[in-house]
């Protein structure tokens, strides 16, 4: 369970290319299985950024809500790093077939609409939603 997030700052008259690299590499996700250095660089980024979910009160108090929001057990970060180390390349494979296919995506893209609307269409990511400041969906 949980959020997939990939995410890039680019300008605006890049975000075509960003668009179609994000979508190509998500494409290539569900075609092949990472590489042996793709993985053990996945899974030593995972574990060093373990620690930074309980450094801060704040950080402590989502971790809560995570267990509480996905229905996981008291235990779960405990347990966490041995789940991490057992993630080999079909898992991920696996995964990312049911979890980054079309049209479950969602893009969000946030900047001057002039330029990133043609690029978002350009890019055909699907149906777009335009949403203005101060507007909610």
């Amino acid at each position: 369970p949980g959020l997939f997030v990939a995410a890039t700052s680019v300008k605006a008259e890049h975000t075509e290319g960003a668009l179609v690299e994000i979508k190509r590499e998500l494409d290539e996700m569900q075609a092949k299985k990472p590489s042996r250095d793709e993985l053990t660089l996945a899974r030593q980024n995972m574990m060093g950024s373990l620690p930074g979910r309980f450094d801060t009160v704040a950080a402590r108090g989502s971790a809560a809500a995570d267990l509480f929001f996905y229905g996981l057990p008291l235990d779960h970060f405990a347990g966490q790093p041995a789940r991490i180390s057992a993630v080999n390349a079909r898992d991920v494979q696996r995964v990312a077939k049911r979890a980054l296919k079309e049209p479950g995506l969602v893009y969000v893209l946030v900047g001057d609409l002039a330029v990133i609307e043609p690029a978002a269409r350009a890019a055909k990511l699907g149906d777009i939603v335009t949403v203005r400041r101060g507007e909610v969906p």
